[in-house]
């Protein structure tokens, strides 16, 4: 017994950062994980780690393992293997395919399956192969009647070779006078072949002659002509009056924006953006003022009537009795009145201090700190001014000197002889530049320094230095530093005043004090105790004291008014001072002042981007202009080339139309030339003019076709004269060497012996075969192998008896059904009957190969993926009755819905429901970089894509087709890069095959070295029209059916679960076609079958809608893609053309 208990991969191709199986249970283990986290990878290192022969050398795994004899870690490296203490105990290394089940390789039958299948027939025959010992007799011999055709034909040509012996001896005494024929023949087939040649030569020359004086008639010049030039004419012309048309357009707009820009441009200087934030807070500051004065007004006139009233009571009020006459009372009046007088004017001074304090704040009294910060701002704009004078630096010291030596090596190359003039001037040049480099240095060394330098020393450690002497950060300290001023001088006019104020507090207490020391002096004269005085006077002080108090209330609010009044003006006065320069007229009001600062802003920004409009259309024109220049300078360039008048398109047409006769004729009489020639040399070469008696000057065609017609009269016979003669020849030698008859004779008897042989072989053949049929049936009928019966018993338990499994009479493995009889092939059955018969069947072969060294840990991937709820549910039992007996399972799945189907089988199994290992999320293994390779091994057995078109590579890859319904991400990338599949072979070569991986790679700004910049560029355009023409497409076409939806439904009960599993395996594809053939089952009612198909609707595998037309799903594709297309460059006509390859791919794989 072998268990694992820890499984680590530290590298892996498409695992960078490695993947780990900390703890693995005995019994039952569950890992979930997305695709492309390792799942695959930790089956394959596994198999690796026990059996390394042909591992890969970039795989790093450790794995702790226990046995039998102790638990044991091994470790692979590289393609080594080490363990501590010692490995275990193992199986022979065919096993190994047996330790790992998935889906693929449960839905295709494979080596082992057939090892399995062989093993089981051997078995089956008792140890022999008797299928091998059948195949091994000669079969049945169909030739005894051809043999006996052949004995005929035989004889019959021994009776013809004995004329022919007799008819050769005859002939033989005809040969020599056929020889001297034949070389009479010879002789005049020769002369025939060089009057032939003289008869084209005298047609060549005269063709020459006819087509050169044609050519001489056309017009000269006609060689620097091209086909398309009247086309370049066009597209010159064209491109002449669009550049005027551009200059002309731009030159108006141009002229608009000047002109608009002059009526915006102010009459003063324009201010800067922080005065105008200036100017903004002060009209906030007005506005609020404004609004203040107007509830101060409301108060104040309602302080005049109270005053009003209190004063009308005191005039019509006298006191009682003549203790208080009237001149008493109006002193007394006015003592209170002084009184109440001295009191509001102590509260307004009071009043004052308070606001002219909280005017001047906390900040430094310093008086000479505002004309400090007064220096440091003008010392900042000296600064501003200077720098731009002196932003170029001098050259250092040793750069100059280098330059200096530079320049001398370069002017004495340009003093040696045979040199190009550039290099002394260059040398010239470089000499200058270090001198004038070395003079600016030591002049600002004399001058100690600049005024920006300068200014940089003296404001060093100031507080209004800026933290680098750099434009931007200057400009920033400059603002800065005019805001703290303008704060200061305002807090130094607020301090002012509120001396002002805090002396007339005093002034008013001490007028108070002495009035209150009046009215107790007034009040003493009267003869009244002057802290209590008679009722009378008490009656009318209190009057008196309301009137005074009525005046003073008013007198108060008079005061603020005329304050806020003053403000108000005051600052209407500065803004007035500030927009005059600029052609407004002084605000009558805040709003007024806001709308004009608002204006200036506007202005001034309209104006910013109208300079910036005018540079760019500065820049167009003269860019307009030089092509204009460019498109004239070709233009005469063109007629230049022709060699026709300027503008003379009528004489160009003519030309072209006569080109293509020109070039034929310079090619026909090129041709003639060498035909001339030719000829001519192999004539004189064969001395033909001497032989045929002709004079080359004088040579005709006519004469020279008669004389060939004539030799060739005479040679007529040479073909059937050295036909003869040779048959004669060979006949004569073989009549010498004597063997024509006796292989006539040979033949004769070899056939006859042949025939016998032969009939006594069948004879032992038809024996032998019958012997072993007996024998082998008589076997199988008392015996059968163990671990086909194991196969079966699970077989049967998988198909709830359905079918049972058979071995066919070809050694493959079979399913005979159980209700119909019929023996049925692996590919005759459903996916799910084929995953169940090469599970039982691998599972039988496992339990036999592993034997003492067993049970081993037994890997499933998604193995059970495509299998009902129901038939699961009956599997896993029967995985779990293993896992009773002690084996270890380890099941590896994408779907969380397979580990709830596996924890309930185990709780009805009565086993503990063990939690699932999770490898990643799937948005970490879709969004990050964790499933690409690290690119440092590439796989060395992916074919190349060697003169093959895409079709055929994606067959060289394995590659079906494109899945429609399958995410963009997981297509293969071989669907975004058709047209580059050196590319997609670089890529597959290092484990990238997936859309999403390369998009996420080059995310990460991984493939450096795979991918080229234009490739780079392009995937991610390709990805985006990719999802934008699969998402468009699927539009009215729904998805595929699958059990799990059918399922959903509740529409299908058990007794017609197994017509409709087969009706979604086989129209699956096409949810209407699946919906009518269900309809058509006997019996189902069309209640459920609405309810069905109300299912499908509402899941969106029924269309609601029609499938947009192919022109439609192009346009909307490319113009979503149109942000990805525009940021890689891609032509919209290639991505077009890349939606019309997808559209075929797709129409492709649903048809």
């Amino acid at each position: 017994m072998i268990r694992l208990r820890r499984l680590t991969v530290r590298r892996a191709p498409g695992l960078p950062d490695g993947v780990e199986l900390p703890s693995l249970g005995p019994g039952l283990n569950l890992v979930l994980g997305p695709n492309a986290s390792g799942k695959s990878t930790l089956v394959r290192t596994f198999g690796s780690l026990l059996w390394p022969d042909g591992a890969t050398t970039d795989l790093l795994t450790a794995a702790e393992l226990e046995s039998d004899a102790g638990r044991a870690t091994g470790t692979l490296e590289y393609g080594r293997v080490r363990w501590d203490p010692a490995p275990p105990v193992l199986p022979p290394a065919e096993v190994r395919t047996l330790l790992s089940l998935d889906l693929r390789s449960l839905l295709d039958a494979g080596a082992a399956d057939a090892r399995f299948a062989q093993r089981v027939a051997v078995e089956l025959a008792a140890g022999y192969d008797l299928e091998a010992a059948l195949a091994a007799l000669p079969p049945p011999s169909s030739r005894a009647g051809q043999l006996q055709r052949k004995l005929d034909a035989a004889r019959k040509e021994l009776r013809r070779r004995e004329t022919q012996a007799e008819e050769l001896a005859r002939r033989e005494g005809a040969l020599r006078e056929l020889r001297h024929q034949l070389e009479d023949a010879r002789q005049a087939r020769e002369l025939a072949r060089l009057a032939h040649d003289a008869a084209e030569l005298a047609q060549a020359r005269h063709e020459l002659e006819r087509l050169s004086a044609r050519l001489a008639e056309l017009p000269a010049g006609l060689d620097a002509l091209r086909e398309d030039d009247e086309t370049a004419l066009a597209r010159l012309s064209d491109r002449l009056r669009a550049t005027g048309k551009e200059i002309e357009k731009l030159r108006r707009r141009l002229e608009d924006d000047r002109t608009t820009a002059e009526e915006l441009r102010l009459p003063g200087p324009k201010p800067a953006p922080h005065e105008i934030e200036t100017w903004r807070e002060r009209v906030r500051r007005l506005a609020d003022t404004e609004r203040d004065l107007d509830a101060r007004r409301t108060a104040l006139a309602e302080a005049r009537s109270r005053e009003a009233a209190t004063r009308n009571a005191l005039g019509s009020w006298e006191p009682p009795g003549a203790s208080l006459p009237r001149e008493a009372l109006d002193r007394i009046e006015a003592a209170l009145d002084e009184r109440e007088r001295l009191r509001a004017a102590l509260r307004e001074a009071e009043a004052a201090v308070a606001q002219w304090e909280g005017d001047a704040g906390d900040g430094d009294a310093d008086p000479t700190a505002a004309e400090r910060l007064g220096r440091a701002v003008e010392a900042l704009r000296a600064w501003l001014r200077a720098a731009p004078l002196e932003r170029v630096p001098a050259w250092p010291g040793w750069l100059a000197v280098i330059t200096g030596a530079t320049a001398g090596a370069v002017a004495l190359a340009g003093l040696a002889p045979g040199a190009a003039p550039w290099l002394l001037a260059a040398g010239a040049l470089l000499a200058g530049a270090g001198i004038g480099s070395l003079a600016t240095r030591a002049l600002l060394r004399r001058a100690g320094g600049t005024p920006a330098a300068d200014t940089e020393r003296r404001a060093a450690g100031a507080a209004t230095a800026p933290e680098r002497w750099e434009e931007p950060s200057v400009r920033e300290a400059l603002e800065r530093a005019e805001g703290e001023l303008d704060r200061r001088r305002l807090a130094e006019l607020a301090r002012r005043r509120a001396a002002d104020a805090r002396a007339r507090h005093e002034r008013a207490r001490d007028e108070l004090e002495r009035a209150g020391e009046g009215l107790a002096e007034l009040a003493t004269s009267l003869g009244l105790a002057a802290d209590l005085p008679d009722l009378s006077l008490v009656e009318a002080t209190a009057r008196v004291r309301r009137w005074i108090e009525a005046r003073d209330a008013a007198a108060g609010a008079e005061g603020i008014v005329a304050r806020l009044e003053e403000e108000l003006a005051a600052g209407l006065r500065d803004l007035a001072g500030a927009l005059e320069p600029l052609g407004y007229p002084a605000p009558a009001d805040a709003a007024a002042a806001a709308a004009a600062v608002e204006e200036i802003a506007g202005r001034i920004d309209q104006l910013r981007d109208l300079e910036t409009s005018i540079a760019r259309l500065e820049d167009d024109l003269e860019g307009a202009r030089r092509r204009a220049s460019e498109a004239e300078r070709d233009l005469g360039a063109f007629w230049k080339r022709t060699g026709i008048t300027a503008q003379d398109a009528l004489e160009l047409r003519r030309r072209l139309e006569l080109l293509p006769e020109h070039r034929s004729l310079v090619e026909q009489t090129g041709e003639l030339r060498a035909v001339v020639r030719e000829h001519a040399t192999r004539l004189d070469r064969e001395d033909a003019w001497s032989k045929l008696g002709l004079d080359p000057g004088e040579l005709t065609e006519a004469r020279a076709r008669e004389l060939a017609e004539r030799y060739q009269e005479e040679a007529a016979t040479y073909d059937e004269l050295v036909d003869t003669i040779k048959s004669i020849e060979t006949a004569i030698k073989a009549a010498e060497d004597g063997t024509s008859l006796e292989d006539a004779r040979a033949e004769v008897e070899r056939l006859a012996r042949e025939i016998a042989e032969r009939r006594d072989s069948a004879v032992e053949t038809v024996l032998a075969r019958l012997l072993i049929e007996r024998a082998g049936e008589a076997h199988r009928q008392e015996h059968a192998p163990r671990v086909l019966e194991r196969a079966q018993r699970l077989f049967a338990a998988f198909t709830r008896d359905a079918f049972h499994l058979e071995v066919g009479p070809d050694r493959s493995l079979r399913a005979r059904d159980a209700a119909s009889g019929e023996l049925r092939t692996l590919d005759e059955l459903s996916d799910g009957t084929r995953i169940h018969l090469l599970l039982a069947a691998r599972l039988a072969a496992l339990e036999e190969t592993e034997g003492a060294a067993g049970p081993l840990p037994l890997f499933l991937d998604e193995a059970l993926s495509t299998t009902d709820p129901r038939r699961f549910r009956e599997i896993a039992g029967a995985l779990l009755a293993l896992v009773r007996e002690g084996r270890q399972l380890i099941y590896l799945t994408a779907d969380p819905a397979e580990v709830a189907h596996w924890r309930e089988a185990c709780r009805e199994a009565g086993l503990e429901p063990p939690e699932p290992q999770r490898l990643a999320t799937p948005e970490e293994a879709t969004a990050g970089w964790d499933a690409v390779p690290t690119l440092d091994v590439a796989t060395p057995d992916v074919p190349a894509p060697v003169s093959l078109d895409a079709v055929a590579y994606a067959r060289e890859l394995g590659i079906h087709g494109p899945d429609p319904w399958r995410p963009a991400g997981q297509w293969h990338v071989l669907y975004l890069l058709p047209d580059r599949l050196e590319t997609v072979y670089d890529l597959v070569r290092f484990g990238v095959t997936e859309a999403r991986v390369v998009e996420g790679a080059i995310a990460a700004g991984r493939l450096q070295g795979i991918l080229q910049p234009a490739d780079r560029r392009l995937i991610p355009a390709r990805a985006a029209l990719l999802d934008a023409t699969l998402e468009l497409w699927r539009r009215g076409r729904g998805r595929p059916v699958t059990w799990r939806d059918v399922t959903a439904s509740g529409a299908v009960s058990g007794r017609f679960e197994d017509d409709v599993r087969d009706l979604v395996e086989t129209h699956g594809r096409n949810p209407e076609a699946f919906l009518d053939a269900v309809g058509r089952l006997r019996g189902f009612r069309t209640a459920k079958l609405e309810a069905l198909a109300e299912h499908l609707r509402t899941e969106g595998i029924l269309p609601g809608e029609k499938p947009l037309p192919a022109e439609e799903i192009l346009v909307r594709a490319v113009s979503r893609a149109g942000g990805a297309l525009d940021a890689a460059g891609v032509d919209p006509n290639d991505a077009a053309d890349y939606v019309r390859t997808l559209l075929a791919l797709l129409d492709g794989a649903t048809s």
